[in-house]
């Protein structure tokens, strides 16, 4: 006979919270555990309790420990920062894939606060601070003369991903951390309430997307504006339009100061402009958004080529999503999509953060157990890692 699982004392406030915070709603959780949304309705005001597997179960979907659904009350977490994508009404609130990366990266800003501590690092961003009303081609022009990367390196650099692996590397020496997740309508934002300031970029997005998205969250840090953004839109509206315009400007003056891509669009014209975005590194759409800002391309032009650009790359996912359908991977249980798990940290957190967490480790301030739930790998990665 097969034993029942029993039903566990909780507290309906925490659980309507975990409910919550995690972006579900009571349909999902009844559609999730095949209950009526009345038994989920009754566990949230103390009318009846859920069982144990039960527990477990919704803490798998909710991407949280268990203890968790175990406490006194709800934990009180920071608000989200300010949402700074373009709407002209009031923009959905972020999915769970995306509230799970933003609290993935909180976990990992507070973290890296404490290895830093532990090492007697500073935690404050070691940067200028800038106001929206500054002139924000002139404040992109003394910020990129700081990181000391010539454009002639930039033009050298072979692709995207090195790109990409350069600035963040300059970022992240000004005790700024960068983390890359999984989100679906943000492509990028900044978390600034706390040190270290820290930066969350789209890993979905094209790795050329990255780039921009990381220089406009940047300007962020400088700002001391922490936002949820959706940047390379130039049709900026809402209560942040102000903000989101002085960050894209920066990264476009930042990654492609006018006078050069103006003698650039001179040489290659809107028919090769996607020269200019293989040179500068940047995506096709953050060159046509920089034509059009600068005015050397009309709004309608803009527009057509930025369909095209859209058709495209729709017809290239399909293509992606039919190959992937054909060929399914085999997944083992120390990869992640083909990649190691190893390298996956790398990727997700950085060479700083593992460089702390080695550091940490080697000096005997945190265990090797650590290192394993904070890098989220096996002890078998620990040596790929260095650690």
């Amino acid at each position: 006979m097969t034993k029942k699982s029993p039903h566990i004392d909780v507290e309906p406030e925490v659980l309507k919270w975990l409910r919550k915070s995690s972006g579900w709603t009571i349909d999902d959780v009844s559609k999730h555990l095949h209950v009526s949304t009345q038994l989920v309705s009754y566990w949230e005001t103390g009318a009846r309790q859920p069982t144990f597997n039960q527990i477990e179960n919704l803490a798998r979907a909710y991407k949280r420990p268990s203890a968790a659904f175990f406490l006194a009350e709800p934990f009180e977490e920071r608000p989200l920062p300010s949402d700074f994508r373009s709407f002209s009404n009031v923009p959905s609130p972020p999915t769970k894939k995306t509230l799970r990366a933003i609290r993935k990266a909180r976990d990992l800003q507070s973290i890296s606060s404490e290895l830093m501590e532990n090492l007697d690092i500073e935690t404050n961003a070691e940067v200028r601070r800038w106001s929206v009303l500054g002139d924000v081609e002139k404040i992109a022009r003394t910020e990129r003369n700081d990181v000391e990367i010539p454009f002639d390196e930039q033009f050298r650099w072979k692709s995207g991903y090195e790109a990409f692996n350069r600035w963040r590397e300059v970022i992240e020496l000004k005790k700024i951390a960068v983390f890359q997740f999984p989100m679906e309508e943000i492509r990028g934002l900044s978390l600034t309430d706390v040190s270290p300031s820290t930066i969350l970029v789209n890993s979905k997005d094209l790795i050329e997307a990255r780039i921009f998205t990381l220089l406009h969250e940047y300007a962020h840090v400088l700002l001391h504006e922490p936002a949820l953004c959706t940047p390379e839109n130039p049709i900026v509206i809402g209560r942040g339009q102000d903000f989101e315009r002085w960050c894209n400007n920066f990264a476009g003056e930042f990654l492609m100061p006018f006078e050069q891509i103006k003698q650039d669009f001179e040489q290659f014209g809107i028919a090769n402009y996607s020269q200019i975005a293989r040179k500068y590194k940047v995506s096709l759409s953050a060159v046509l958004t920089r034509l059009l800002v600068r005015g050397l391309i009309s709004r309608d032009l803009y527009e057509s080529e930025l369909n095209t650009l859209r058709q495209k790359e729709l017809k290239k996912e399909q293509s992606k999503l039919e190959k992937k359908l054909q060929e399914p991977e085999e997944v083992s249980d120390d990869r992640d999509g083909g990649e190691s798990l190893a390298r996956r940290a790398s990727r997700e957190r950085g060479k700083t953060f593992i460089s702390l967490v080695r550091e940490n480790t080697h000096q005997g301030l945190i265990t090797h157990s650590d290192a394993l739930d904070y890098l989220n790998v096996k002890i078998k990665h620990l040596k790929e890692l260095q650690i």
